[in-house]
């Protein structure tokens, strides 16, 4: 049974992983997808390169996913409330696609379709989109509301990063 910050971690990976990894340099487990158990094992190339692709790239969340992988990440969390149709959605996607591989595991992005997603995104006020919510340790410490550069960004998030 894994528990405290392994839990946390391992609650942050998507359900299809299948096996454990330790990562140094706590050694803590963590979930990779498609990756055999390594746990008395080095960690394999491969399978270190799917956590940095997972990682470095903002990830979809939904009502259903959305504790396990903001409320309860051990990093912090800068949540996107979009939509497809947003102009300024589309354009600040690949803003942060850069600043979610710049920051490198120091900060989780994801992505909240509010067209899929009413209920959580009334929870939180949105009211216009692109809307950025930045959560840490659980709890929503910030707001930004519309187009913004990467540097923009990352001035935004980096008081709050480890």
């Amino acid at each position: 049974e894994i528990s405290g910050e392994a839990a946390i971690l391992r609650a942050s990976f998507p359900p299809r992983a299948r096996a454990v990894l330790l990562y140094p340099p706590k050694r803590i487990p963590l979930i990779l997808p498609n990756c055999r158990d390594a746990t008395s094992q080095p960690i394999r190339r491969s399978c270190i390169s799917k956590l940095e692709k997972y990682m470095s790239k903002p990830i979809a969340v939904g009502e259903a996913n959305f504790h396990a992988e903001v409320i309860a990440s051990a990093v912090p969390v800068l949540v996107d409330f979009w939509a497809t149709w947003c102009g300024p959605c589309k354009a600040i996607a690949p803003e942060l696609e850069a600043l979610a591989a710049e920051t490198d595991g120091k900060l989780k992005i994801v992505k909240v379709d509010v067209d899929e997603n009413n209920d959580l995104a009334a929870q939180y006020g949105i009211r216009s989109i692109p809307t950025l919510l930045l959560f840490k340790n659980g709890a929503h410490v910030d707001t930004h509301i519309g187009l913004a550069s990467k540097e923009d960004l990352l001035n935004f998030a980096k008081p709050h990063m480890s």
